[in-house]
């Protein structure tokens, strides 16, 4: 689909942030007492925002389990932050996965990820520190070099 249509790349950088946001949570202190959605909380109070719950709200986003890269509000994710805590770096990272994508999808169009892939026990951060793919497509062998007479 976006190997023959670049202009949803950007769709699907946004997706796939939704689905798996770089950063998992982000702690704060609260500045006064409150209360979000019928639940109470006192000035002081440490609240930690989990994003990937955030970007899988069912009431934000339907069938929020879902890679839909069609979504009305497909570029709505917190996967930056929000607000004034929005992360800085946001325009460039977003320009940098679009344009990662464009390149891996023009040099191998039928990329295939094989499932297997190490995640690391970070935290913060969504730390993926192994991603197999196979850049021939599903089942593919990488095909034969053939020596060319000059």
């Amino acid at each position: 689909m976006v190997s023959e249509d670049k202009s949803l790349s950007e769709r699907m950088s946004h997706e796939s942030l939704r689905m798996t946001s770089p950063v998992m949570h982000m702690r704060r202190t609260a500045m006064q007492d409150t209360e979000i959605a019928g639940q109470k909380i006192a000035k002081d109070e440490k609240v930690i925002m989990w994003y990937g719950a955030a970007n899988r709200d069912p009431s934000v986003f339907p069938n929020p389990d879902v890679f839909d890269m069609t979504r009305d509000n497909v570029e709505k994710h917190v996967a930056f932050g929000h607000g004034v805590h929005r992360c800085l770096g946001n325009r460039i990272a977003q320009m940098q996965l679009n344009m990662a994508y464009e390149r891996i999808l023009d040099r191998f169009p039928n990329i295939h990820w094989t499932g297997k892939q190490k995640i690391e026990p970070i935290i913060l951060v969504h730390a993926i520190s192994s991603l197999k793919v196979n850049l021939y497509g599903k089942d593919a062998k990488r095909p034969t070099k053939v020596a060319v007479p000059r």
